[in-house]
């Protein structure tokens, strides 16, 4: 009896600890399409390059990220953290973006 108890409290809690290992882990977002976010951020007006990009879980209801962009030629680089924080949360459910502007040409290519 106590083998079939300890069987249905592992079978229950599998789930709380494979949630809990992926924010332990800092594994990125379910659902989230990291190719996808960062050629949406390459859209955005202003933007002209996009690299660096990282996002995890933080905690169970909280998704973060960190990304380099660099201005298009015009472009008021000081507007760019904003627009793209914005576009993050709106499109990608990532609720806080830490958003680097490097001068053009500083991002490189992105290698995953």
């Amino acid at each position: 009896l106590s083998v079939l108890v300890a069987g249905l409290v592992l079978r229950s809690a599998w789930g709380l600890v494979a949630e809990s290992l992926r924010v332990l882990l800092q594994a990125a977002p379910r659902g989230l399409d990291v190719r996808g976010a960062e050629a949406d951020l390459a859209a955005l007006p202003g933007v002209a390059e996009v690299g660096h990009f990282h996002a995890w879980t933080l905690t169970d209801r909280s998704n973060v990220a960190t990304v380099h962009v660099a201005p298009a030629p015009g472009a008021d680089p000081l507007a760019l953290p904003a627009l793209v924080a914005t576009r993050l949360r709106e499109r990608h459910g990532i609720d806080h973006a830490t958003v680097q502007v490097d001068p053009p040409g500083a991002i490189a290519p992105a290698t995953h």
